[in-house]
């Protein structure tokens, strides 16, 4: 249990990092830039994922309910205790 804890902070460090980034990135004189091309990388991303969802379903819902179990997992072992 101590190892998944471990991992989970781990990931959570990093997650907390790019947060940090962006914020930071944000912050600063060209924001709109920053925000105008976050933006495009969104819908890129979406329009991706609604491909991915349409060729091969099966793996798309199996990462979604994987990614629900590790900030599942994440919230009631890492953000619970703090």
């Amino acid at each position: 249990m101590d190892k998944v804890k471990e991992i989970i902070s781990l990931i959570s460090g990093y997650i907390e990092q790019g947060v940090n980034f962006v914020l930071n990135l944000l912050s600063g004189d060209m924001y709109i830039l920053y925000g105008a091309i976050g933006l495009i990388l969104a819908i890129i991303i979406i329009a991706g994922l609604i491909a991915c969802l349409k060729k091969i379903p099966r793996l798309f819902i199996t990462l979604i309910i994987l990614l629900g179990i590790i900030v599942a997992l994440w919230f009631f072992l890492i953000y619970k205790k703090a």
